[in-house]
């Protein structure tokens, strides 16, 4: 899914069927010729993420998670998700140090 805003493109991959409350999205931001990567997660889909740890073992048994390019939301939705970049880019934050830099095939 792509949704096409004021100088920016961001596609959107996540699962159906798709629960807001605790699925999460990977996308790319199209912004000023650049690629960018990130992931976007509600608090409730974190302590999903972290309590299946707990009983799996995994990450010290849920004492830890870290993901490339985090962005919290309050809510998963698209509206959300670009109210948020429009944010950044309006408050000039470099978008390069919230999310993953996706180089160029061939670099």
């Amino acid at each position: 899914m792509i949704l096409y805003s004021d100088g920016f493109d961001i596609e959107i991959w996540h699962p159906f069927p798709f629960d807001p409350r605790y699925d999460d999205i990977e996308f790319y931001v199209f912004h000023e010729n650049k690629q960018y990567y990130g992931n976007a997660f509600t608090l409730e889909g974190l302590e999903k993420i972290m309590n299946k740890d707990k009983l799996t073992g995994k990450a010290l048994n849920g004492s830890y998670l870290w993901i490339i390019g985090l962005i919290i939301l309050k809510e998963i939705s698209m509206d959300m998700l670009e109210k948020v970049v429009v944010d950044l880019i309006k408050e000039k934050k470099d978008l390069g140090t919230i999310f993953s830099i996706c180089e160029p095939d061939g670099m």
